[in-house]
């Protein structure tokens, strides 16, 4: 020991001392492995604060939506005080994709198409328009999504011959389709906030645009229109591609669809009707074929039909 060279053991040598709290100890280094030890934290240091900026917190709703237990779509974080406070969006299992089989009407799960009926009485309590906990909700996160709505209701929507049940009842948002584009986000956000409540509500979301809400504006495609030939022509080829499809088939219609009493309001439509127009034969290959057939001239869309067909 005698032998060593002084400083190397200056640098071997640790002071202890007693640390300001009684009854504690720290452990300080000598000048050189102290400054050694402050370099290797100012590197911890540095990481820590890159791995924050690769991992930023993800943005929530404002204080309004919060308090109902909101969270945005596509949001790692939670809301403080929800029932998604401890459960990301991805975790929350949000059903079929959002239906936009209807340019005038969006919404989740699969809608029953059009023509419905609508019934407001036998409502569950937790969803009537006087006592619901959740409307506030709904009407925040539209307010968010800076959807314009024009009436807010919660209501049975079936086709006739449908019995009315927890299964139809449907979140109705009446609105503009100034806002169509904002719609499917604001969809998305809606079907979070049902799936998230403990147990799951049992409500269908259907945005609309308020004024085909009790029914689209149908007129006929008269002898003298131009398109009158063209429909004609198609008509024989369209029969033929429903009755290949293997699918019962009601009527096949021509007309002028829309929100307005006029033409203009409208655009000329092949109106296929059948008695399940929920089955994918319709949407994924019966519909593809009948747009490729009418080339852009005229609007595709399946309805509810229990007539027989002509």
């Amino acid at each position: 020991m005698d032998n060593k060279d002084p400083k190397a053991l200056k640098k071997m040598t640790v002071k202890i001392e007693g640390a300001e709290q009684a009854g504690t100890k720290r452990v300080k280094l000598e000048p050189e492995l102290e400054e050694e030890q402050k370099e290797k934290e100012r590197l911890v240091k540095t990481q820590d604060s890159e791995d924050r900026h690769a991992n930023p917190k993800s943005e929530k709703y404002n204080d309004s939506s919060a308090s109902c237990g909101i969270e945005k779509v596509g949001s790692s974080s939670s809301v403080e005080g929800s029932s998604l406070s401890s459960t990301t969006t991805k975790d929350v299992p949000l059903g079929p994709e959002i239906d936009t089989r209807h340019r005038h009407r969006h919404g989740w799960p699969l809608l029953p198409t059009l023509p419905l009926r609508t019934v407001r009485s036998q409502i569950p309590k937790n969803l009537s328009s006087t006592s619901s906990p959740h409307l506030p909700c709904f009407r925040s996160i539209l307010q968010n999504n800076k959807i314009t709505v024009q009436e807010l209701e919660i209501a049975h929507r079936f086709n006739a011959g449908t019995p009315i049940d927890k299964s139809t009842l449907t979140l109705c948002i009446h609105s503009s389709i100034s806002c169509k584009d904002k719609w499917e986000d604001a969809i998305q956000s809606l079907r979070t906030y049902i799936t998230s409540q403990s147990p799951p509500l049992t409500l269908a979301v259907e945005m609309i645009d308020s004024r085909i809400f009790n029914g689209v504006y149908t007129l006929p495609i008269l002898s003298y229109d131009p398109l009158s030939t063209f429909v004609a022509r198609r008509r024989h080829g369209l029969v033929s591609v429903l009755n290949g499809c293997g699918e019962a088939w009601t009527s096949l219609e021509f007309y002028y669809r829309g929100v307005g009493n006029t033409r203009n309001d409208c655009r000329a439509t092949v109106l296929i009707g059948v008695p399940e127009p929920g089955r994918k034969v319709w949407w994924e290959d019966v519909v593809p074929i009948v747009r490729e057939k009418v080339a852009g001239r005229l609007e595709v869309e399946v309805c509810w039909r229990e007539v027989s067909k002509y």
